[in-house]
């Protein structure tokens, strides 16, 4: 079954970080306005790919605006 088919879930923290992603926030922006490090923050975006089948931050971004996964800007 097709990615875009199914409905995705994300944790608290997946949604934070994409709504900072939308932001335009870099990795190390992120990981300091959530209180964690930066691999955290890359291992998150690389999960969010994994489930979203994209493979840029600007492909996830259109992939969350699309699904309502987050609120347009």
């Amino acid at each position: 079954m097709s990615t875009s088919l199914l409905k995705i879930e994300l944790t608290p923290r997946q949604a934070a970080i994409l709504t900072l992603v939308a932001q335009g926030e870099t990795s190390k922006k992120i990981a300091q306005r959530l209180g964690i490090n930066r691999e955290s923050v890359d291992i998150c975006l690389m999960r969010l790919f994994r489930k979203t089948d994209t493979s840029s931050r600007a492909q996830l971004v259109g992939y969350a605006l699309t699904h309502n996964l987050i609120p347009p800007a």
